[in-house]
């Protein structure tokens, strides 16, 4: 004889049942859900940061133009410079003085053929200037008004510029993704660094647009500062890194070079790459949060 369970039991199991399908259920709603709000921040991101390059591009490109622009106006200028147009006036009155003088000369010879009497023409002959020569130019240097030279040098140019905007490729966002292993694939995430004077050891001297830093015997006359170093010859940077960021640089010193990051407001404690040969080739960063990049200089 087979025992059967009461329905009351065979009800409950199956309302747990349904209860525990429900969670899943719900479960994977949430998830669902969490990953659609997800992918549409993605979107939002993607559209932000595709506006930003467009603008950013429009901005590079016009700052393209204004320096061909500036360049052209330039190049016209010089080319105005060198036509020489005082040489040729100068030129033009010296012919006309010297073609009033000869007409001159040719109005007394035409009188003296006139005169009857012999004795008369003998002295008039000799009061006449005897510095005559044959016809010769006196144009010996005529200024040069061929500017090939100009034309040649700017097809050069546009040869040059040509080719480099035909190797020029704008990486995809499958190229950005990917992990960099070379130094090309590093130089798109390359960061110009330039140099606080706020912050700079006295020392310290700024120049090439605060992108060097020179170690000198004399203190530099820096105004005072709240974020000037005191006591270690260190500068830090003007910008902030954020994510993936690659940088190289150059030196020549006797001694080591300490490249540091930072948080500014962690009471300037930091860690440092200590670079110890004449010409390191290159170093880079990958900070999660932004952060602080300065550069110490030690010298003997």
């Amino acid at each position: 004889m087979q025992r059967t369970a009461p329905p009351e039991d065979s009800t409950e199991q199956k309302w747990a049942e349904l209860q525990s399908q429900r969670a899943l259920v719900l479960q994977n709603l949430q998830l669902k859900e969490t990953e659609l709000e997800t992918l549409q921040q993605e979107a939002q991101d993607i559209s932000r940061s595709a506006q930003r390059a467009v603008l950013c591009s429009k901005d590079i490109f016009r700052e393209i133009a204004l320096l061909m622009e500036k360049r052209d106006s330039e190049v016209e200028q010089q080319i105005l410079s060198e036509t020489k147009l005082s040489r040729v006036q100068e030129l033009q009155h010296q012919l006309q003085q010297e073609a009033t003088e000869l007409k001159r000369s040719l109005s007394k010879l035409e009188e003296l053929s006139h005169y009857p009497d012999h004795k008369q023409f003998m002295q008039c002959c000799s009061l006449l200037s005897t510095d005559t020569h044959s016809p010769e130019s006196s144009l010996q240097t005529r200024p040069r008004g061929d500017f090939e030279f100009v034309t040649r040098a700017l097809s050069v140019l546009r040869a040059k510029l040509q080719q480099t905007l035909s190797e020029f490729k704008i990486p995809s966002s499958e190229d950005s993704q990917a992990e960099p292993r070379c130094r090309d694939d590093f130089l798109r995430y390359a960061q110009e660094i330039t140099l606080d004077p706020n912050t700079a050891f006295p020392h310290l001297h700024l120049s090439q647009g605060n992108r060097k830093v020179t170690h000198t015997s004399k203190p530099q006359k820096y105004p005072d500062h709240s974020d000037r170093f005191s006591v270690w010859s260190q500068v830090l940077s003007r910008e902030e890194l954020t994510g993936l960021c690659y940088s190289e640089m150059e030196w020549s010193v006797r001694d080591m070079v300490r490249i540091a990051l930072s948080y500014r407001d962690i009471r300037r404690k930091v860690w440092f790459i200590l670079l110890q040969s004449i010409h390191f080739p290159a170093c880079f960063f990958k900070i999660n949060s932004s952060t602080q990049i300065f550069k110490t200089a030690f010298t003997t």
